[in-house]
């Protein structure tokens, strides 16, 4: 199965952007295949607003996020894998999403503990309330 978390990340974008409050993006900057300056990381973590006034040629891909971003008046290039991005949400209002560290796995391993099946039967939803 596909990975839920682009589509999620893109639903929530858009709706920060109708909603006229500016995208920032959270990222695990220890990811090894991440490019962003490495100045701006604090913690290991990297706070990076993704405004269409702040980026140039936002590409929220399925595997990566890759924008051209000016840091300190220095043009960089930024490509975020996916799996980097631990939370999508508005700088005005703080609404958003976060995401789990294995947020694409649909068992986690309570249920492996609790004895649930590898697989639900076909037609059993799977619900999740997003707050």
């Amino acid at each position: 199965m596909l990975s839920r978390r682009p589509y999620l990340l893109r639903a929530i974008y858009a709706w920060l952007v109708d909603s006229n409050d500016t995208p920032f993006l959270l990222i695990n900057a220890a990811e090894e295949t991440i490019e962003v300056p490495a100045g701006f990381v604090k913690d290991d973590k990297i706070i990076l607003n993704i405004g269409a006034t702040a980026v140039g040629h936002l590409d929220l891909g399925n595997d990566a996020i890759r924008f051209s971003g000016r840091f300190d008046g220095v043009s960089r290039n930024v490509t975020i894998p996916m799996d980097a991005v631990m939370a999508i949400y508005g700088r005005d209002s703080g609404r958003g999403i976060m995401f789990g560290q294995d947020d694409d796995n649909p068992h986690d391993e309570k249920d492996k503990e609790n004895g649930a099946d590898e697989h639900p039967p076909r037609g059993k939803p799977r619900l999740e309330v997003i707050k």
